[in-house]
């Protein structure tokens, strides 16, 4: 019986690709960021500006997706990154897909959040292709989105904004949950105090120009990250996969023995 269970019980390895989520402000960098050697690109938009990216013709249906993903999974490739860009112009071409493949003619037409029920289920097959992707390939995969403001109400009946991604709220919160890592992008502010006379002190930010995306959340923002990286980073895909490794490396220090 020993023996048996040995054999259903395996160690885990943390080799696997990334799955990883950046939003934040258009023109933050977030296209830039992931613009790396060995990307291919999922554009449903065009903001790759003066880049020149690899990529699959611009997605005008969301069966295009699918098909893509396919092509890079049924195809040799020397590709290292695939990037989606963006989720929040995808996600009305998913609704779209799921009104036709329903005969609604719009996602709220069914009414208690049905069609964004039935939309999420598209999302799982989605994060479902794109892990086998990552697995049969060995492809980081990163989905850009956009970032907006998302009420949250507290049980006390006050209220606060957290940036959020601009999706529908259920398909953000399966995101976050399905991916290893989301980064929320900023400018970097660095905060000074001055002097305003006669023993008053005012505090400032000032944009240092530098960008840089959060990868612990607080009531301001989500982000996360599933390899204990420092909370704040450069925006860039390549410093994201350098302090990820060095974390990976680090040994676990020993529990220091109680006296």
């Amino acid at each position: 019986m020993a023996s048996a269970l040995q054999n259903l019980i395996k160690e885990t390895s943390n080799d696997r690709k990334t799955l990883t989520t950046i939003f934040g402000a258009g023109g933050i960098g977030k296209t830039t960021a992931c613009a790396i050697k060995g990307s291919v690109w999922i554009q449903t938009e065009q903001g790759e500006g003066v880049l020149k990216l690899q990529a699959f013709d611009l997605v005008k249906k969301y069966e295009q997706v699918g098909e893509y993903i396919d092509a890079l999974l049924e195809n040799d490739h020397d590709y290292k990154l695939l990037v989606i860009d963006s989720l929040d112009h995808l996600e009305p071409l998913m609704w779209a897909h799921v009104c036709e493949k329903n005969k609604w003619q719009h996602i709220d037409e069914t009414g208690y959040g049905k069609g964004y029920v039935a939309a999420l289920d598209e999302w799982r097959k989605l994060i479902s292709k794109l892990n086998e992707l990552r697995d049969k390939k060995d492809m980081h995969v990163c989905m850009i989105a956009h970032a907006a403001p998302r009420k949250v109400d507290q049980p006390d009946g006050t209220q606060f904004h957290v940036m959020d991604l601009k999706l529908h709220a259920k398909s953000s919160m399966f995101i976050a949950e399905s991916c290893d890592c989301v980064f929320y992008a900023q400018p970097e502010i660095a905060i000074k105090t001055k002097d305003k006379g006669f023993g008053q002190k005012t505090t400032v930010g000032t944009n240092t120009g530098n960008r840089i995306m959060h990868s612990v959340g607080t009531p301001h923002f989500v982000a996360k990250n599933r390899f204990g990286l420092p909370e704040e980073l450069p925006l860039s895909f390549t410093s994201y996969l350098v302090s990820m490794q060095e974390a990976k490396d680090k040994k676990p220090q020993p529990k220091k023995k109680e006296a």
